[in-house]
């Protein structure tokens, strides 16, 4: 007799679960193992007309059960009752169906075979391009783009298809095998052990690319897995459960049981899983379960279930049978007390269903929101602001006069327990700003005004004591307007400015039902530009930085006079004397033939208002005798500009 494909990976573990069993019970432990709950149906002993051998698994589609035979037999019934064996084998052994447009089989050495109606002889084989044993299957209906997937217990075995016809091998090199896949929320989900033996659980959008579900991992081997009702659900050895909502994140469930699990399926609105002597159980959860079938001692191992339409059926080794009528448990009471969306308007709200509190701003001069909250479950209950509200009705509110309102949101759940507050605090904006539709300061100085630049830095020359801010006033009644405290206008104000070199003109603007607003000027007096030293050759001057004015005499008949002028060290810092620049440090004026000559020095420097030093150069008149003479023998006629004679003697 062909064992059942459970078989060896029922040795690998047999040992160990003995281990655990005896310790278990030599402990005193079971005196706390705990109480079963009354069971949700009367499972009894059927006959799927296949003998004594093995059934490997149960599936229904089109209207038709099949159980699937250890000897590659299999039988089919309409009522999920009466069983008829087929009168011819599949030709493999069959390990797992599913129905779409066709029936599917996958079997052992990679075989799969495919069938219009599943009629005996009705079947034809399909290549897979493997050899591994196909333990499960599990299919996306997208439209065109349906998806097949088949998994294998060794070699790390997945293929895909999308007919169901042509298979493609992507196998996962690091996982050594899979024994169940699942199709829900988007995604598959397959459950194996890795090369180096432990558990996995791989995922994929496509059924093409697969990424391991990383930690936690699973502390059990998973044998199958299943979706339903927005949940997956894994079960393996020793009544190990692992749940999930998403495919990555998983949580260990109590089972009650300690027997091996080795099949899930989801159907008439609950998980069940069977196992090793005849265990079966159920949930509407999938995270709390209660007995449907009691353990039995030295029972056989059911290795698949299905439940369909109310019939639930669990097939498994030398021909074991178990059926029941499924009882569908009503709708759990909703603990749902959370919203689904929430919008308000005018006002702006991102909602996220983990945030209770918001802050919303609206226009200044709003009165009235519109608060619109939507339920997740329409079986809750909503008041806003103590007012029952349904799902999705939009509510008026009228907000506070001091510019604040809190709307409060109350939500009860369908268990009349469980509630949630959410929050919505609405501020008015503060009045819109008063703004000066032009802000000007007259030369010396200036600024380009901008309506939303509030301060500005103007420089004037060195000197200067006062200038005039003139500000232009909006079109808005009532607008006032002062100038350091000086109001105007419009106006040009006089402004005095302080001794110090630097002067802060603040001028202030009001308007009724506007924010006030404030602009500034800072005005900053240039130093003025002075020379170190200033030497002048011929001639003497004692110079001084803050003397502007200077006399100078140089003799008689000096036609230039040679300026060495010392300049601070500021970078683009100049000079020259009456136009002419430095040469070499040094700057050579041509004296006017008058005897008198006016040198006027200029410095400039970047920054800085330029200063001028004046040189008055005087010529000394030439002394002159009134006569000359010499006495006999010899004789000169004197001329006071004449300075040269020739006089001869005898």
């Amino acid at each position: 007799m062909q064992l059942s494909y459970f078989f060896k990976r029922f040795q690998k573990v047999l040992s160990l679960s003995l281990v655990i069993l005896l310790l278990f019970v030599a402990s005193g432990f079971g005196q706390w193992a705990p109480q079963v709950m009354a069971a949700t149906a009367t499972w009894t002993t059927g006959d799927g007309k296949l003998g004594t051998n093995a059934i490997n698994n149960v599936a229904y589609g089109n209207s038709m059960w099949m159980m699937l035979g250890g000897l590659g037999d299999y039988s089919t019934s309409s009522d999920g009752i009466t069983f008829t064996k087929s009168p011819s084998a599949l030709g493999c052994q069959g390990l797992a169906a599913t129905y779409t447009d066709k029936w599917v089989v996958v079997c052992d050495a990679g075989k799969i075979l495919t069938s219009a109606t599943g009629a005996s002889g009705s079947w034809a084989p399909t290549p897979s391009g493997v050899l591994a044993r196909l333990l499960s299957i599990a299919f996306k209906e997208n439209g065109s783009n349906d998806i097949y997937v088949a998994v294998g217990e060794t070699g790390g075995t997945i293929i895909k298809s999308a007919d169901g016809i042509s298979w493609q091998n992507v196998s996962v090199a690091a996982a050594a095998g899979f024994y169940g896949v699942a199709y829900g929320e988007g995604k598959f989900i397959a459950v194996g052990e890795s090369t180096g033996s432990t558990p996995v659980i791989y995922t994929s959008v496509d059924g093409q690319v697969w990424e391991i579900v990383p930690d936690p991992k699973p502390k059990q081997v998973l044998n199958s897995v299943a979706y339903g009702d927005g949940k997956f659900v894994a079960v393996g050895l020793s009544g190990y459960i692992y749940e999930s909502e998403d495919g990555v994140t998983w949580n260990e469930r109590v089972s009650n049981v300690s027997k091996d699990l080795w099949a899930v399926n989801y159907g008439a609105g609950k998980f069940y899983a069977a196992g090793a002597n005849e265990t079966i159980i159920s949930s509407q959860s999938g995270i709390t379960w209660e007995t449907e079938n009691t353990p039995a001692v030295g029972g056989k191992t059911l290795n698949g279930v299905a439940v369909i339409d109310g019939r639930g059926l669990a097939v498994g080794s030398t021909g074991m049978v178990k059926t029941a009528v499924a009882v569908t448990p009503s709708p759990p009471v909703s603990s749902n007390a959370t919203l689904s969306n929430l919008q308000i308007t005018p006002g702006s709200l991102a909602y996220h269903a983990a945030t209770a509190d918001y802050t919303v701003e609206v226009p200044y001069g709003t009165t009235t929101v519109t608060v619109t909250p939507t339920l997740q479950d329409t079986t809750a209950k909503m008041t806003v602001n103590g007012a029952t509200r349904s799902s999705g009705q939009a509510t008026p509110v009228t907000l506070d006069a001091d510019g604040s309102t809190e709307i409060t949101i109350q939500v009860t759940a369908q268990d009349n327990v469980t509630k949630k507050t959410y929050t919505i605090t609405v501020n008015e904006a503060s009045p819109p700003l008063i703004k000066l539709d032009n802000l000007a300061i007259n030369s010396p100085g200036g600024l380009t005004y901008q309506p939303n630049t509030t301060t500005y830095n103007v420089t004037v020359p060195h000197g200067t004591h006062t200038v005039k801010v003139t500000p232009t006033l909006p079109a808005v009644a009532g607008t006032i307007v002062t100038v350091n405290g000086t109001a105007t206008s419009g106006a040009a104000v006089d402004i005095a400015l302080d001794a110090d070199r630097t002067t802060e003109i603040t001028i202030q603007v009001t308007a009724p039902g506007h924010t006030s607003n404030q602009y500034k000027i800072i005005v900053t007096e240039e130093e003025l530009i002075k020379l170190i030293d200033l030497d002048i050759a011929p001639g003497t001057l004692n110079f001084d930085p803050d003397t502007m004015n200077y006399t100078v005499s140089v003799p008689a008949g000096t036609t230039s006079v040679e300026l060495t002028p010392t300049v601070p060290v500021i970078a683009g810092a100049n000079v020259t004397a009456n136009g002419n620049a430095r040469v070499g440090g040094k700057i050579t004026v041509a004296l006017d033939s008058g005897g008198s000559t006016d040198i006027v020095v200029d410095v400039t420097a970047p920054g800085y208002t330029a200063n001028q030093y004046t040189i008055h150069v005087t010529a000394l008149p030439l002394i002159k005798l009134d006569n000359l003479a010499i006495d006999a023998p010899g004789g000169l006629t004197f001329d006071q500009d004449t300075k040269g004679y020739a006089v001869t003697v005898p």
